[in-house]
């Protein structure tokens, strides 16, 4: 029996049931800024539960919380979630200790005690789980439960980047760009915010085409800064379709279009974007 590729040892006191007294239930398995991937397990209908969870591993333990907290193929318990991550985290699972400082750092499903997350994502961090790194960085970054410390959050932005987390490779390429708690490096930069990029990130795409627009770390080409600012608008970025705005009234790249820029500033209105709306009011009083 597999869950997530794991042997799940189901054995009866009496010894191997018929295959007739199954039934399936859903599993589910899933990760931060992830879709969940269902997959199916055959349990014994007349199975003693408190058996099952005495032999369940972390990794099951954690998995089967993660379905409690989302209600993938169960009624929705929290409660029940909770135990059965916290039982996970207390041996050592790296990924539950991750959800465990969630939790203490959202306040919702748990107090909110920023102490403790730290605590748990630290502990996370240490066995390499990629989102604690992250979370860590970004508690570092804002001085959110820790004191500020750019340098701290540029050594967890990296652990996680390394790995082609593209949250990381965006942050950490951020850091260089501003000079917070690193050399400022434009190439550098350049580098990391490509790479987020490239995995369809769009506030890097933004980034990446102002780092061509002004010429940092690249050779000037307001043709590229336009390519990555169409795309990041395709996501409804805001401050692309701002930019884009302003290239067609200023000229820069493109013919110089007032309609067309026009209709740029419009959709950063739309999207939530006072300048957005400021430019679009100034070209329509012309």
């Amino acid at each position: 029996m597999l869950i997530g590729g794991e042997a799940f040892p189901f054995a009866h006191k009496k010894g191997r049931l018929s295959p007739k007294k199954y039934a399936l239930f859903k599993i589910c398995n899933f990760s931060v800024m992830k879709k969940c991937n269902v997959i199916f397990l055959i349990i014994f209908i007349n199975l003693d539960f408190n058996l099952i969870e005495a032999k369940e591993t972390p990794q099951e333990q954690f998995e089967r919380g993660l379905c409690y907290l989302r209600g993938d193929g169960v009624d929705k318990d929290l409660e029940k979630a909770v135990s059965l991550i916290e039982k996970s985290a207390q041996q050592g699972h790296a990924h539950a200790q991750f959800y465990l400082g969630l939790f203490y750092a959202q306040g919702e499903i748990k107090s909110k005690n920023i102490n403790k997350a730290v605590d748990f994502f630290k502990k996370s961090a240490q066995k390499d789980d990629t989102d604690a790194q992250f979370y860590l960085g970004l508690l570092y970054k804002n001085g959110n439960g820790v004191p500020q410390d750019f340098s701290k959050a540029n050594l967890y932005f990296e652990k996680a980047a390394r790995k082609g987390f593209y949250p990381a490779q965006y942050e950490l390429g951020l850091l260089y760009l501003r000079g917070l708690g690193v050399e400022r490096d434009f190439h550098q930069a350049k580098n990391l915010l490509e790479k987020a990029a490239q995995q369809d990130c769009d506030l890097a795409m933004v980034d990446l085409g102002m780092l061509y627009f002004y010429g940092l770390g690249v050779r000037q080409s307001y043709a590229k800064a336009k390519k990555l600012f169409e795309k990041a608008s395709q996501h409804n970025n805001n401050e692309a379709q701002l930019l884009l705005g302003e290239l067609y009234e200023r000229g820069l790249g493109v013919k110089k279009n007032d309609t067309i820029a026009k209709e740029w500033y419009g959709k950063s209105c739309d999207n939530g974007n006072q300048s957005g709306c400021n430019s679009y009011r100034r070209l329509h009083l012309r």
